[in-house]
């Protein structure tokens, strides 16, 4: 946005022409929400610069990583990836994301610690620096999101500039570079509303939180002379006046702008999804047969699956796709409850597939109406579970499977991991 919404309540109020009563509390709702998260942002920064941390080791600072390839991962909807990434070899991330919903990205190390990487609404696409995080390895990546990307560059990544004091740096999205012969002098302009932040990590000393604070904003802040990688956290349209020791006002500037090659989307490394699992067969399924998960958990189509537009007062986006299953807990210990991620479906479009996740709410809302149980039960030995999945899908498909991976928390591998087809599906609307 280009101006903020207070400015466009006072232009609504004032010009003579009153707005709706509704429309008005609608535009208070949607600053609130940008302002809640941009202040949430903010005191998550404040509260993480408290931390005595090193501002940035040499091995971020220098190509002494040579060799190693960009790490390029994508997915559409709720994900986790198994992965084996040390973060002073990988030390940077760019990460797309494209949807209004809200995109999280949150990095565990081996004994679950973690550390939230992104956590925003909306479109977003930019460059962050994983160097002074509170892991130093990453294990397991969480995803929440739609249609997403993660780049993981190494430190010799080309992609991470260097520019001389003085100069002018703009951009429009988060960007992370590294800056030479910095004064104590620089200045800064934050156009559009939301967060606005600059992380100075010296090369030697530590780290400086110039600006935290919710755009607009226009200020001048001082800075550590020197060498320095900055880090611009940002949605919208910001520019740096950096100056050298002699306090010279810049003349040249420079303008960031990101984009993924096409080349680095090839790029994998096999050794960094090492727990990573094989395509699992897709099983046939049929009413009331029982479909083995490992030997962990049974699972039963119970009734034909239903499409229809609405159900339990709720209207899908799309199509709610309703499946009514038994689960049963094989193991000999109690399960207290499967998180939504253990359910996924998938649809063949024109020989493309596209998977979607559990309604979590329609799925409660509908198993709450016929008095049957719900994925947040406790799944005892040996009880079977009797559940309604629903989905929010766009259409009917050419075919659709689901495949289940139950697990007791969002950030857990799974116990087991079957895909089956869904049985002929009875197309209410």
């Amino acid at each position: 946005m280009k101006k903020t919404f207070f400015m466009c309540l006072v232009v609504i109020l004032f010009s003579g022409a009153f707005a709706p009563v509704a429309q008005i509390s609608s535009l208070i709702e949607t600053a609130q929400a940008i302002t809640n998260e941009a202040n949430a942002t903010a005191e998550a920064i404040r509260r993480q610069n408290y931390q005595a941390q090193p501002a940035i080791t040499e091995q971020a600072m220098s190509p002494i990583n040579g060799g190693l390839e960009p790490l390029y991962f994508r997915g559409r909807g709720d994900d986790l990836l198994f992965v084996d990434i040390p973060l002073d070899s990988y030390p940077y991330l760019y990460a797309t994301h494209s949807s209004r919903g809200y995109f999280g990205v949150t990095g565990y190390d081996e004994k679950d610690k973690s550390t939230l990487l992104i956590n925003t609404v909306g479109d977003f696409s930019g460059m962050l620096y994983l160097g002074a995080r509170q892991v130093d390895h990453v294990a397991t990546v969480e995803i929440q999101g739609q249609d997403w990307e993660l780049l993981f560059l190494p430190a010799s990544s080309d992609s991470i500039k260097t520019y001389q004091a003085p100069v002018t740096i703009t951009g429009n999205e988060p960007a992370v570079f590294f800056v030479e012969n910095m004064g104590n002098l620089m200045e800064a302009e934050f156009v559009d509303s939301g967060y606005a932040g600059v992380t100075q990590y010296p090369f030697s000393g530590r780290r400086n939180l110039l600006i935290n604070t919710v755009a607009p904003y226009a200020g001048k802040v001082k800075t550590t002379k020197g060498t320095s990688l900055l880090e611009i956290q940002s949605k919208g349209q910001w520019s740096l006046n950096i100056y050298d020791p002699s306090n010279i006002k810049p003349e040249k500037i420079v303008a960031i702008e990101y984009s993924i090659a096409d080349d680095l989307k090839s790029v994998s490394s096999e050794a960094a999804v090492p727990n990573q699992e094989p395509e699992v067969e897709i099983i046939q399924a049929r009413l009331g047969q029982k479909i083995n998960c490992g030997d962990k958990f049974e699972f039963i189509y119970y009734y034909q699956p239903i499409m229809t537009k609405s159900q339990s007062y709720q209207t899908a986006v799309g199509k709610f796709l309703m499946v009514r299953v038994y689960i049963t807990n094989m193991t000999h210990e109690k399960i207290e409850g499967l998180a939504s991620n253990s359910f996924t479906i998938t649809g063949v479009f024109n020989g493309l597939k596209e998977s979607f996740k559990l309604d979590a709410g329609a799925s409660w809302s509908t198993s709450y109406k016929w008095e049957i149980g719900q994925t947040t039960d406790d799944f005892i030995p040996g009880v079977k579970v009797d559940t309604y999945l629903v989905f929010d899908v766009p259409a009917k498909a050419d075919e659709w499977y689901l495949t289940f991976e139950p697990r007791d928390n969002p950030s857990s591998r799974s116990y087991c991991s079957v895909r089956m087809s869904v049985p002929k599906i009875n197309y209410v609307d």
